[in-house]
């Protein structure tokens, strides 16, 4: 088996992720330059890791045990630890790829929460398109890093692992699944300004880790991240309205412990500053 052609690491994007804190080691990203022995284009190789690329130039055909097809820029490329491939240059020499790589641990947690048979992912490519932009926003925003970090390498993976499947995921929860999942649920209305981090949830719940995390999002339609976070702004909107509190005194007792975060959050969900709404508010 040939050797691949030299691959070179860009080194301003290769980083550990989540940037900060660094709460697991599941996941990495970088921007993968490779270029070809342009008298022998073509090269076999074998993932050492399981990993999802994203096609930014260049253009080869690609083949690998789960599949065939031509890769271009907004190609995805799909990747199984130990699964062999084969990869042929066409008219460019030069492949720009931004690239996801996991650790099998961390997958097989996923897969096995949702409850499918192993961690590998079902098919070899997904071509252009609206499919694959969706999961090029999604590695984008797990090499952000930040908090929800690790909501986007479950969510990632989820996408990866049950695309191209003929059978979906039940939807179906039992009340005993949805009394534990609503007994996190009543926890953070109560504690929402205290730490509440998805093992202590899933403690409370008695569920390990990633099954809980699937079954809070199917029960509430969010992940616990983002339940716990607009429960807090829902907070902050009410001491806002009924308080005249620093807005930085109520960032804090609303269990933002970043000012700039809570500031960030607000705008996203109510399209203002909390300063304007304090405003409007007061102008109502």
């Amino acid at each position: 088996m040939r050797l691949s052609p030299e691959i070179a690491y860009e080194p301003s994007t290769h980083r550990a992720l989540p940037v900060e804190p660094p709460a697991f080691d599941a996941y990495f990203t970088r921007v993968e330059h490779c270029t070809s022995d342009a008298f022998n284009p073509a090269w076999d190789k074998q993932y050492e890791r399981t990993g999802i690329g994203a096609v930014i130039s260049g253009g080869f055909d690609y083949r690998a045990q789960s599949g065939a097809a031509t890769g271009v820029p907004g190609t995805i490329v799909f990747g199984n630890l130990g699964e062999q491939f084969r990869v042929q240059y066409l008219s460019s020499q030069y492949v720009q790829r931004f690239v996801v790589w996991y650790e099998n641990e961390f997958l097989e947690k996923v897969a096995d929460a949702l409850g499918l048979g192993e961690a590998r992912f079902p098919v070899a490519v997904l071509p252009p398109g609206k499919a694959a932009l969706s999961f090029f926003a999604k590695m984008k925003t797990l090499a952000n890093g930040g908090g929800e970090s690790e909501d986007a390498a479950y969510a990632l993976a989820v996408a990866a692992l049950t695309i191209g499947d003929d059978h979906k995921v039940s939807k179906v929860i039992s009340s005993r699944d949805r009394e534990r999942i609503l007994s996190a649920v009543s926890y953070i209305e109560c504690s929402f300004g205290e730490s509440c981090s998805v093992d202590a949830l899933a403690n409370i719940s008695n569920y390990s880790r990633y099954h809980f995390m699937r079954l809070f999002k199917a029960v509430t339609g969010q992940s616990a991240n983002q339940y716990l976070i607009n429960t807090r702004l829902r907070a902050a909107v009410a001491r806002i309205a009924e308080t005249k509190a620093p807005l930085s005194e109520i960032a804090l007792d609303v269990g933002f412990n970043d000012i700039s975060h809570f500031n960030t959050c607000f705008r996203a969900m109510f399209d203002c500053t909390p300063r304007q709404m304090r405003k409007l508010v007061r102008a109502a």
